[in-house]
């Protein structure tokens, strides 16, 4: 009965482990995805510099089309970051709640390997007795 204690617990902290780096990865995730999403701040910039060599060459609607392109590919890009964003945020969502199911399970069987040490505790003076006897 211990032996199986102690081999839920080694499982339970095994999974603990696992779903640890499944949230590291996550977190890595959203890290990237962040710094992809850097150069939707740097759009204004570029967007200013071509603004200045398109006047300059008096091309209105290359401008124009530009910018659409440019805000068709931004508009995806936003679209994209939000959804794996949403995705990543709902997978850690999920293994968090996962982790407190392994934690309150890890406790019980911690409660129950205590109580069984408390029983084996109390059982070992009525052996040792009945040891002396025989």
């Amino acid at each position: 009965m211990v032996e199986e204690i102690y081999k839920e617990r080694a499982l339970a902290e095994a999974t603990l482990r696992e779903i640890h780096e499944l949230i590291s990865d996550q977190c890595k995730k959203m890290r990237l995805l962040e710094e992809q999403c850097e150069p939707f701040y740097e759009v204004h910039s570029e967007f200013d510099s071509e603004i200045v060599l398109d006047t300059q060459d008096n091309s209105e609607k290359y401008l124009i089309l530009s910018l659409q392109t440019q805000f068709k590919e931004t508009t995806e890009l936003v679209v994209r970051f939000s959804n794996e964003k949403y995705c990543a945020l709902k997978e850690t969502e999920s293994l968090n709640v996962e982790i407190k199911s392994l934690q309150t399970a890890n406790n019980v069987l911690k409660s129950e390997e205590s109580e069984l040490s408390e029983k084996i505790d109390q059982m070992k003076s009525p052996v040792s007795e009945l040891l002396e006897k025989l």
